[in-house]
């Protein structure tokens, strides 16, 4: 698909193309998509529920090719939990490898972050620093996962983070500025009303 893409003229030229999912691809697509600067969504745990495939993510990312993280939809992803396709990315990558160090924490926390930036040609986005948006997630340090502490090197709090801390972790979300989490709990929307419109939809699709 990417090389016929490429012939037809979609790729290139200042063209913004995503491509979701990337999961069948030969060497030659993997090529084609560095060529044009075309960036990729790895979908991991979407892919695994729906037994789709596996998207070559160590060949993508050598070939020099974007990568960010996405959950696709609660079609194929229940909880849209993107903590889940960070571990799932870094264990698939593990797998297909038959390599325990071929993806860090380090690596994969960045395709969530950084590399999504990236993959959509955003460069005021995914890092902290000056000019850029102020997407931030605040990290509650006094569960489990940071038994040891914060002070031990950055490789093992990033390893904690990811695989042992995760969404559970996460008390304060702040994007573009704005706090859409609060103590766990969103400032945006009313869980209880969403909950109880949650239930009578169910219900709606269940008879």
């Amino acid at each position: 698909m990417p090389l016929l893409l490429e012939r037809l003229g979609v790729l290139g030229d200042g063209a913004r193309v995503l491509a979701a999912h990337a999961v069948h691809l030969s060497a030659e697509d993997i090529a084609v998509l560095a060529r044009h600067g075309t960036g990729v969504a790895h979908c991991p745990a979407s892919n695994a529920k729906l037994a789709s495939g596996t998207a070559p993510l160590l060949a993508l990312r050598a070939a020099g090719v974007a990568v960010g993280l996405g959950t696709d939809g609660p079609a194929s992803h229940d909880d849209l939990d993107l903590w889940t396709d960070v571990r799932l990315a870094a264990q698939l990558a593990r797998l297909g490898a038959a390599d325990a160090a071929a993806l860090t924490a380090a690596e994969v926390l960045l395709l969530a972050t950084r590399g999504g930036a990236a993959a959509i040609g955003r460069d005021d986005l995914g890092e902290l620093r000056a000019g850029t948006w102020a997407d931030l997630v605040h990290v509650d340090a006094d569960g489990g996962a940071f038994a040891a502490g914060l002070d031990v090197g950055d490789g093992q709090l990033l390893a904690n983070l990811v695989w042992g801390g995760g969404s559970r972790a996460v008390r304060d979300v702040w994007v573009a500025g704005e706090r859409v989490v609060d103590a766990g709990e969103p400032t945006l929307v009313d869980r209880a009303a969403v909950r109880a419109a949650l239930r009578g939809t169910a219900r709606r699709l269940a008879h």
